[in-house]
C-alpha cells in the first residue's frame, strides 16, 4: 500500500518506450511522488519497461487494454481517480508528451502559490504551449526536451488540470469536475473559459505551462499518427496537413533546459537501479520462445535461456494480460510454462510472448501455430509426465482421419499417474489399426474405471468427429 503523499501524476500510454524514461525522470525532478501509468497495450517493448519499473517501485503500472466503443483515456482517469487518487493530496493528470513547467521552482511550489493565492482552490486549469518538429526530419538520441526547442509564440488555448481529488469527483480528458472549492487558472485567478469549458479565452503563461510536444520529427510523426488516440472509442489519425502547422515555428523556447541535467542524473539513476535488480533493457534478435502447444485449456511454451528463471508476459489478443516468473524444467533443463485458460472460454485469435526486459515478442496467429501432430510430438519431447494435456491433445487429433492416422504411428509416453487415459487410448488406437471389434475391450475399461472411465470415453465418440466411426456405440 502507498503511503499517503503530496503528488501524483496519471497518463495512459501506449508504444512510447523512446520517452518513457525521460517522461518518468522529468516528473520525479519537478517534485512528483509517484507516477501511475495505464499501459493502453504496447508491442513496441513499453509494456516490458513499464513492468520492470514496477518491479523496482518507481511506478505502479495498469494493464488497459482498449475496449470497443469505450474511449480508453476518459475510463482510465475515472479508475485511477476511483482506486488511487485518494492517497495524495494533488493529482496532475496528462500525456506523455506534456511536461509541466512552472515558471519558479518545482511543482510544489506552484501548488503553494496557488494556495496562498486563493485558499479554497480545488483545481488548476493549466494552458499547453505546443511544440512542433524544430526543424527534426529523423528522430534521434538526444532527449525530447534537447531536441525540440521550437514553439508558438504564444499558449494555446487547451488546457490540463491539476487537482485536489478530495474536492473532484469525474475526471475528463482536459478538465475535472469539482464539489468544492475553485478552480481557477495558471494566473491563479478564475478563468474565462470559452463555449466549451475546455479552452481558456485568453490563455497566458502565467506561473506554469504545459510544454507539449505535440508532433515531434516527421519520421516520429509518420509513426505515431498511424497509431490512434487514446482519447478516442474509435482508432482515429493524425494527418501530415496537421504536422505542417507546427513545422516552422519561430519562437525559440529552452526555459526547460534549467532541469536538463536532474533529468539526466534520473534516467542514469534509473538504468543503475533496474540493472541491480538483473533487468535489461535491450534488442534481442533470437527467437527466445518456442509455442510447444496450445488448445483452448492450456498453453506450454519454452524458453531457450540459460537462467534458473525468466519473468514472461503472455497477451491473448491484445487484451488478457498474464505476467509470471517461468522456472518449470521440461526434459532437455530448458525452462519452459504451462499456462491454465480453461477459464477464458475465448477463441484464441493471437498470442504474443514476451521477455521481460527485452523490447520483442514472438508473436503467433492461429495461422502459424504449430500443426496438430507437432504439438503432440513436442509434449512428448519435452514434458512426457503432462499426462492429460497430452491425453486431451490426442483427443484433439483423433477427430478427423489424418489425425489418427497420425496418432497411430507416434509412440506415446507411459501413462503413470492417469492409466485410464494410456488404457483407453491403447484401446483406440488398436481398434483404428486392426479394425477389431473392441466392444469388449471398451466394456471392461468402463467397469474397471467406472464414471472417470466413462467422461473419457466419451471425449472420442461425438458423431461429428472421425474416431466415432471404428468406436462401439454403448449406453453410457
Amino acid at each position: 500500500m502507498l503511503e499517503k503523499n503530496l503528488f501524483a501524476v496519471c497518463a495512459i500510454c501506449r508504444n512510447e518506450s523512446p520517452y518513457i524514461m525521460e517522461w518518468i525522470a522529468y516528473q520525479k525532478s519537478i517534485g512528483i511522488d509517484h507516477i501511475f501509468l495505464y499501459d493502453n497495450v504496447s508491442d513496441d517493448g513499453t509494456s516490458e519497461l513499464l513492468i520492470n519499473l514496477d518491479a523496482i517501485g518507481e511506478i505502479t503500472r495498469i494493464h488497459w487494454p482498449r475496449k470497443k466503443d469505450i474511449p480508453p483515456q476518459r475510463e482510465a482517469y475515472s479508475h485511477f481517480l476511483q482506486n488511487f487518487s485518494y492517497l495524495f493530496e494533488w493529482v496532475m493528470i496528462c500525456d506523455i508528451d506534456e511536461f509541466f513547467l512552472p515558471k519558479q521552482g518545482d511543482i510544489r511550489d506552484f501548488v503553494s502559490a496557488a494556495e496562498e493565492t486563493k485558499t479554497d482552490v480545488a483545481a488548476i486549469a493549466i494552458p499547453w504551449l505546443l511544440f512542433g518538429s524544430s526543424g527534426l526530419v529523423t528522430q534521434d538520441d538526444r532527449l525530447v526536451l534537447e531536441r525540440f526547442t521550437h514553439c508558438d509564440k504564444k499558449p494555446h488555448s487547451s488546457v490540463k488540470s491539476i487537482f485536489k481529488p478530495s474536492k473532484v469527483f469525474n475526471m475528463r480528458t482536459h478538465i475535472c469536475d469539482i464539489l468544492d472549492g475553485s478552480y481557477i487558472d495558471n494566473e491563479f485567478s478564475l478563468p474565462k473559459w470559452k463555449a466549451e469549458p475546455i479552452s481558456l479565452k485568453k490563455p497566458t503563461l502565467g506561473y506554469g505551462v504545459f510544454h507539449h510536444y505535440f508532433t515531434k520529427s516527421k519520421e516520429e510523426w509518420e509513426r505515431r499518427r498511424l497509431m490512434g488516440r487514446a482519447d478516442r472509442a474509435q482508432v482515429a489519425f493524425r494527418t501530415l496537413q496537421l504536422f505542417d502547422k507546427y513545422n516552422c515555428q519561430p519562437t525559440i523556447n529552452t526555459e526547460i533546459y534549467r532541469y536538463l541535467d536532474k533529468v539526466k542524473d534520473r534516467i542514469t539513476y534509473l538504468s543503475y537501479k533496474l540493472k541491480i535488480n538483473n533487468i535489461k533493457i535491450e534488442k534481442i534478435k533470437e527467437n527466445y520462445t518456442q509455442l510447444i502447444s496450445i488448445d483452448r485449456r492450456w498453453i506450454v511454451g519454452r524458453i531457450n535461456s540459460q537462467l534458473n528463471s525468466i519473468k514472461i508476459r503472455i497477451l491473448i489478443n491484445n487484451e488478457i494480460e498474464f505476467i509470471f516468473v517461468a522456472n518449470k524444467r521440461f526434459c532437455d533443463q530448458s525452462i519452459g510454462f504451462i499456462l491454465n485458460i480453461s477459464w477464458l472460454n475465448i477463441p484464441i485469435e493471437k498470442i504474443s510472448i514476451f521477455i521481460v526486459g527485452n523490447v520483442e515478442s514472438d508473436t503467433f496467429y492461429p495461422d502459424n501455430f504449430p500443426s496438430q501432430r507437432t504439438m503432440l510430438l513436442n509434449l512428448i519431447k519435452y514434458a512426457p509426465n503432462a499426462e492429460e494435456i497430452i491425453f486431451h491433445r490426442v483427443a484433439r487429433m483423433a477427430r478427423t482421419e489424418k489425425g489418427m492416422r497420425n496418432i497411430s504411428k507416434i509412440n506415446l509416453p507411459p501413462f503413470n499417474k492417469f492409466e485410464l487415459f494410456g488404457e483407453l487410448l491403447n484401446i483406440i488406437i488398436k481398434a483404428y489399426k486392426t479394425n477389431l471389434d473392441v466392444k469388449d475391450d471398451i466394456c471392461s475399461f468402463l467397469t474397471n474405471y467406472g464414471k472417470q472411465g466413462c467422461d473419457a470415453y466419451k471425449v472420442f465418440i461425438n458423431e461429428k468427429y472421425f474416431c466415432s466411426s471404428f468406436l462401439p456405440k454403448l449406453e453410457l
